[in-house]
């Protein structure tokens, strides 16, 4: 079976350098920092998936696992389990892995953003997370992305979603190995 063929990265927008008039207001409303809450739940869950997706292709136990997956960041975990998923499974599975990982991978550029951005509200009513971390085509521009509730909430539909599917691919596996698939003690 071939290689499944790479998931695009989304274009992100233009810079647009500020209006004279730009300012920034650190409030953005308790529905969205609700809905921020909500996606970073959703991320830790995701990375657990992963983490515990890991430890059934090493056939580890909790107190190995851990050893192994403890300090590793969403960029490890993804690399690590595509790696072992090359060597353990077969080639459907490591075709759907595959894909989920990419997506996993856009998903997290977002996931850092979103954690580390400063959140802002423009004086015309928008919010948008303003990142120093992140480089710009001109240096002499921070760059910024607005961040709607919808598109929040589209992302946590998204985090659920890759999660769910980890989780069904990991179960498929198991059963392949004729191995019940135990329960991830953090869900």
């Amino acid at each position: 079976m071939e290689k499944p063929p790479k998931t695009p990265r989304p274009r992100k927008g233009p810079i647009h350098p500020p209006r004279p008039d730009d300012s920034l207001h650190p409030e953005i409303g308790l529905l969205l920092e609700r809905t921020i809450g909500r996606f970073v739940i959703s991320w830790a869950r995701l990375e657990s998936t992963l983490t515990h997706f890991i430890w059934f292709c090493f056939d580890l136990d909790i107190s190995r696992g851990r050893i192994i997956t403890t300090n590793l960041g969403a960029t490890r975990l993804i690399k690590m389990l595509r790696d072992i998923g090359q060597i353990e499974l077969g080639e459907i599975h490591k075709f759907n892995l595959s894909i989920i990982l990419d997506k996993v991978d856009i998903l997290k550029d977002d996931r850092n953003l979103i954690v580390h951005g400063n959140w802002a509200r423009n004086n015309r009513g928008r919010t948008a997370i303003i990142s120093m971390r992140v480089k710009s085509e001109d240096p002499k521009y921070v760059v910024g992305e607005v961040f709607t509730r919808q598109k929040m909430q589209a992302l946590v539909q998204t985090c659920d979603t890759l999660r769910l599917g980890l989780h069904r691919l990991h179960k498929e596996c198991a059963a392949l190995r004729n191995k019940p698939e135990e329960q991830h003690p953090e869900g």
